[in-house]
């Protein structure tokens, strides 16, 4: 393991960069990556967040190379074990990245929340670990039913185009539908029915991530789990806490935690779970 960090640090100081573990890359027979798929493998051994790969680090990545097994696709393992996956695609603007994480846990949410719609009994469920999920939402009948989860008088089913073999027209009517009832639910500036049709995955996910993350925290309510009330802060009244946001109570429930755990609070839930840290005493 020294004999083949010290190769693969060409300069000799201590570390790993993105251009030396590139070259480590076609010294191992993979040069087909591009600089941002390195960059994003990288990141996934890289703990500390320095930009380089430090001697632990590479004895972590090495492990996980191990233990998936001699016949894997080194590039692969590094790519798929720590959920950084990631897929290009060309589109007329360019080229465009996404989460091949993202993709898989938007697909297993509406398998698992859609499950027992009749109109979609025949698209799920989906494979989460392919592309299923641009083509079974490119007619619009899976961000409808969604919408529809969030607040079921959002869209009027007798209002929509159903049937298997719908024409073109009908298809981008249902869309449009769709796009009409998410207006006041979602940010869908920038996109519309055409990138649905077209199958563009940036574009659909970017609409399906915002319509699963409402989805997810239907049940922070004190309906569904009365116990919020013990997040109530000094002077709360229930009716005060009924008007709490879910995000917010979320927030509150997490520094619960945390505070038991003896651990600083968290302000927001984007950066400062970035290292997982606080995700970790909260889990235990």
């Amino acid at each position: 393991m020294i004999s083949a960090f010290k190769n693969y640090d060409e300069n000799g100081d201590g570390t790993i960069d993105s251009k030396e573990f590139k070259n480590a890359l076609k010294n191992m027979g993979h040069d087909n990556y591009t600089d941002e798929q390195v960059l994003a493998m990288l990141k996934t051994v890289d703990k500390n967040d320095d930009g380089v790969i430090e001697w632990v680090e590479f004895l972590d990545m090495m492990r996980m190379v191990k233990q998936s097994g001699a016949n894997t696709n080194f590039g692969e393992t590094l790519m798929t074990k720590s959920g950084q996956a990631a897929a290009k695609m060309d589109t007329g603007t360019g080229s465009h990245t996404y989460m091949i994480e993202e993709r898989s846990s938007i697909s297993r949410l509406i398998n698992n929340k859609l499950k027992d719609k009749e109109l979609l009994k025949d698209r799920l469920p989906m494979d989460p670990d392919s592309d299923d999920l641009f083509h079974v939402c490119s007619d619009g009948m899976v961000f409808i039913h969604l919408l529809n989860l969030i607040d079921d008088s959002l869209v009027d089913m007798r209002t929509v185009n159903k049937g298997s073999n719908l024409n073109i027209y009908k298809v981008r009517e249902n869309l449009e539908l769709a796009f009409a009832a998410a207006a006041g639910v979602i940010r869908t500036t920038g996109t519309d029915a055409q990138d649905f049709l077209d199958k563009t995955p940036h574009m659909i996910l970017g609409v399906m991530w915002q319509l699963a993350a409402k989805i997810a925290v239907q049940s922070i309510s004190l309906k569904e789990c009365p116990e919020i009330m013990r997040l109530a802060e000094s002077g709360e009244e229930l009716e005060d806490l009924m008007k709490v946001k879910p995000e917010a109570i979320l927030l509150r429930w997490m520094n619960f935690h945390l505070s038991n755990a003896g651990q600083n609070k968290i302000t927001n839930l984007g950066k400062d779970l970035k290292d997982s840290k606080a995700l970790i005493y909260v889990c235990n």
